[in-house]
């Protein structure tokens, strides 16, 4: 598998990724800055810096399962080679309405499950967790998209394996649509920020 961003969700995705499926092998593709600068383990077997486009297309291609984990504009930009590659692409974007244009502009439209967790809203490597998705929801958001992208989903052993686990572990999914998705997720963020501050 794939993880594009290696922030708090990304990141936090690799470590839960670890605790459910400790065999499976992990790529992440980060900006060589941040690869640079981070003090914290990076949990995957192989780290790509971001400007080497080439090496993470075949990281791509030789995945089951590619998860964009950056901000929106950064899912637009890599969401055509994910898709590209064959594998079943799923992204935590908080909005979802030009990421789901972009996809549907894509013969492999069918392979993209958007999703957000609500979860997390600040932090980087060092605040990842295995356990900050636990007792949130995370909602997908299917309109639009071919129905094959959720038998993909079904059909995907380690990725099955994985959707399982996080049920197991308190993970709350839920369907949403990409409109009613983009406002509540800044409804969302608004809320959470201000019980942080």
């Amino acid at each position: 598998m794939t993880i594009v961003g290696l922030g708090l969700i990304g990141g936090s995705f690799a470590l839960a990724l670890r605790a459910q499926l400790p065999r499976v092998r992990l790529v992440g593709v980060e900006r060589a800055a941040a690869l640079a600068s981070n003090a914290a383990p990076i949990p995957v077997d192989e780290a790509i810096a971001a400007d080497q486009r080439e090496q993470a297309r075949s990281a791509f291609a030789e995945s089951e399962l590619v998860f964009l984990a950056t901000p929106v504009a950064t899912i637009e930009h890599w969401l055509g080679d994910a898709l590209a590659s064959g594998a079943l692409v799923s992204d935590c974007g908080s909005t979802k309405r030009a990421i789901a244009r972009a996809a549907h502009g894509s013969s492999a439209a069918a392979r993209f499950v958007p999703g957000h967790p609500m979860a997390g809203v600040s932090g980087g490597l060092k605040q990842a967790s295995a356990r900050l998705f636990e007792q949130q929801p995370w909602v997908l958001c299917p309109d639009g998209t071919d129905p094959a992208a959720f038998a993909l989903l079904a059909m995907a052993k380690h990725t099955r394996r994985f959707v399982n686990g996080f049920a197991g572990r308190g993970i709350r999914r839920t369907l949403g649509f990409a409109r009613e998705q983009h406002r509540r997720a800044r409804w969302w963020s608004g809320w959470q920020r201000a019980v942080e501050a």
